[in-house]
């Protein structure tokens, strides 16, 4: 249950990220944007887990959409407002309490029916409190943040499905934030219409993210999952624009390859899992949250 909620979580992310892109892009903008997160999803480090950032994404990325409507409301900022202080809870762990017994019911549900319910603990209230005792300096954290980025293995980065997600998601989407960023009101971004409100709210939802993981005093590799949604609504915008310039094939071909150097690492293991457990042979013995 606790996997399949994690998948359900994802899929609803990357909805909401196409949705998005819609309102400022063609269909190549919301199809590579919705796929380079899914990838960022299944790449970056810890992300298939259902920790609190992937549980906090669909509040947040949905406060975006909320607020990028138009005409703008303020029964709309209200909700907004509501998600984005729901996401926040979330991450700290204490949307459990501010949600009432209902809500936390609902988030020890799976743990209690995988007979798992001192992980719930551990993962609630013991990580939490030991985060904050944990702190390093800024300077550390932004190099740790890096190479977790790139994927932190020296001499086998070339073969590493994050290296290459590194240039897709994180190079790629702040180069499209930022063509978004600098381009003339009403003017056309690519195919992608440049709205000054929609600018102002897409980089200070990702400008904020990012300070919020920067200045947490401590830099874990899952943090940045919580970038991982709007640096995909830049990448589809600088890839579509891209791909409608005239170096489109060079510009298409460059995209298959990164998609394969980012899949392929991915295949090998799931093919070799897939493979043990049609054979019979049980590959993890670590209780049945993991069967």
């Amino acid at each position: 249950p606790i996997r399949l909620m994690g998948v359900l979580l994802v899929a609803l992310t990357a909805r909401l990220v196409h949705r998005i892109s819609r309102r400022h892009g063609g269909e190549t903008a919301r199809l590579i944007a919705a796929w380079v997160w899914i990838l960022a999803a299944a790449t970056l480090p810890d992300a298939q887990s259902v920790l609190s950032e992937i549980i906090a994404l669909p509040p947040l990325v949905g406060a975006l959409l909320l607020l990028l409507a138009r005409p703008p409301r303020p029964a709309t900022a209200f909700w907004a407002g509501v998600l984005v202080a729901h996401a926040c809870f979330t991450r700290l762990n204490l949307a459990y309490a501010a949600g009432g017994l209902a809500v936390a019911f609902l988030v020890v549900l799976p743990y209690l029916l995988a007979g798992e319910l001192p992980l719930f603990w551990g993962a609630v209230v013991t990580a939490s409190l030991g985060y904050a005792t944990e702190q390093q300096p800024l300077g550390a954290s932004l190099v740790d943040l890096a190479r977790w980025a790139f994927g932190a293995r020296p001499g086998k980065a070339l073969r590493s499905g994050p290296f290459w997600l590194g240039w897709l998601l994180f190079v790629g989407g702040s180069l499209g934030l930022a063509r978004f960023a600098v381009g003339r009101r009403g003017e056309a971004s690519g195919t992608a219409v440049v709205d000054g409100r929609a600018r102002a709210l897409l980089l200070a939802f990702t400008l904020g993210v990012a300070l919020s993981i920067a200045l947490s005093g401590i830099a874990q590799g899952h943090y940045l999952v919580q970038l991982a949604p709007f640096l995909a609504l830049g990448a589809g915008l600088l890839w579509e624009a891209l791909l409608a310039g005239r170096w489109r094939a060079p510009a298409l071909g460059l995209l298959v390859v990164l998609a394969a150097l980012v899949l392929w690492p991915l295949a090998r293991p799931t093919y070799k899992l897939a493979k043990a457990v049609a054979q019979g042979e049980r590959v993890i013995d670590a209780g049945p949250a993991y069967d």
